[in-house]
């Protein structure tokens, strides 16, 4: 079947190699769905396979058993500590952390685990598959309205003054994937703020986050055993007026525009979710690390990062959540640690946390997973982890993208429009070398 030309036509080698990719992209839906049904069919004690979905464990929701014996006697095999201790993240498909059959990568690694008091998260990459950092302009959850996208585009083309002090046109957010749980044994409901969100880096690489820093964000330098850290928020959107932060999925329902809230979503927009025992949600949230010139790569942003620290307090009825909550500044400029503890100060319900939900970043796995980017470059990185369609996918993407841009800046030339939008150019912030 073919994506892109009728049968009969004599296609180019770039529609050939997008057709490849969209078929290859058509193909991996397909694994994705079967293995997540072979796995929703499988005992995780006995190993035998049922033709319809099993139950999974009530509170972490990563295994699933044919019955109560098979389930009791997995606890007691080894399941109870993989529960409490946070071992795998939950089973679904919004954030697979195994390979698929025939991969050498997972599509969702895991690069940070922690777990406190009975909340964990497990942290990878929400970016693009080319390894590039984000720019502040992109949307950060793709819709399926133009309308929507013209009118952002729009609003960013009128106000070049924004663009250029945020530094919106460089490649400067890396995107983050956080799936938090809650795993107390008590009952007790706990509430995540996201947009509360923090990164911390090494002691040696804060001036190397300062050198991308721009006016509003949210960075925060701190003193411990010595050192000074820095603590970085989620970016925020000057057009919007909201945190770089949404809900992806929550309990294996997709998150789209014009999905309904569930009641433990109480505003999307800055990711404030209450989480029952046994929930979770997913999380993507971008952080502006990089400088647009000697940072621009995911790896590059990574490499920076000490830790990740998320927010948590036990949980308030809906109806009691203050108000002002959610437009508190995400960083009191202190250390991280008490971020939660002063939250909980003030608007607590009960003991606050002993700490912040704290995920320290696995380099080795960060090292592994990007080995190929470091050495190779991005479509060494791209066919590695994501096979060879898709590499020639991006390629000719890439090429038709150049061809066009060539086409245009010649029209440009022809009508002698090229200095004014040079001149735009830099009124937006944007230089010949970038």
């Amino acid at each position: 079947m073919s994506f892109l030309f009728p049968e009969g036509a004599r296609p180019n080698v770039a529609d050939v190699r997008l057709d490849r990719g969209f078929a290859y992209l058509q193909n991996e839906a397909l694994r994705i769905e079967q293995h997540d049904r072979a796995m929703e069919r499988l005992c995780a004690f006995c190993g035998k396979k049922s033709p319809d979905p099993l139950p999974k464990c009530s509170l972490c929701k990563s295994v699933h058993y044919c019955d109560v014996k098979c389930q009791s006697a997995h606890y007691k095999a080894g399941h109870k500590r993989e529960c409490v201790e946070f071992v795998h993240p939950p089973a679904t498909t919004a954030f697979m952390t195994k390979p698929l059959e025939g991969m050498q990568y997972a599509r969702d690694p895991i690069f940070a685990h922690g777990h406190v008091e009975g909340m964990g998260c497990w942290v990878s990459s929400a970016g693009r598959i080319d390894g590039f950092l984000q720019h502040l302009t992109d949307e950060l959850r793709l819709t399926e309205d133009p309308g929507t996208m013209e009118r952002r585009h729009a609003a960013i083309g009128a106000d070049l003054k924004t663009v250029k002090k945020h530094k919106a046109f460089l490649a400067n957010l890396l995107s983050v994937a956080v799936l938090v749980q809650n795993r107390r044994k008590d009952g007790r409901a706990m509430t995540v703020y996201g947009a509360r969100t923090q990164v911390v880096c090494f002691p040696d690489k804060v001036q190397e986050v300062m050198r991308g820093r721009v006016e509003g964000d949210r960075v925060a330098t701190f003193e411990k055993a010595g050192h000074t850290f820095a603590a970085i928020g989620v970016a925020e959107d000057p057009w919007t007026k909201t945190p770089r932060v949404l809900v992806k999925n929550f309990n294996g329902m997709d998150m789209e525009d014009s999905t309904p809230l569930p009641a433990g979503v109480h505003d999307a927009s800055r990711a404030i979710v209450t989480l029952q025992p046994g929930d979770y949600a997913l999380l993507h949230m971008q952080f502006r690390l990089g400088d647009g010139s000697t940072h621009t790569r995911d790896w590059h942003a990574f490499a920076l990062l000490h830790s990740l620290s998320v927010t948590f307090l036990p949980a308030l009825a809906s109806s009691s959540l203050p108000s002002s909550l959610s437009s508190l500044p995400t960083l009191p400029g202190v250390s991280p640690g008490s971020l939660d503890r002063s939250l909980a100060a003030e608007f607590g319900n009960g003991a606050p946390p002993s700490g912040p939900l704290r995920a320290p970043f696995d380099h080795a796995a960060l090292r592994a997973h990007y080995a190929d980017d470091v050495a190779r470059g991005v479509y060494a990185h791209v066919e590695s982890h994501y096979g060879t369609a898709r590499a020639e996918m991006m390629r000719a993407m890439m090429a038709l993208g150049e061809d066009a841009a060539g086409r245009m800046f010649g029209m440009l030339e022809e009508d002698g429009e090229m200095e004014r939008v040079v001149g735009r150019m830099r009124e937006a912030g944007l230089t010949e070398d970038r």
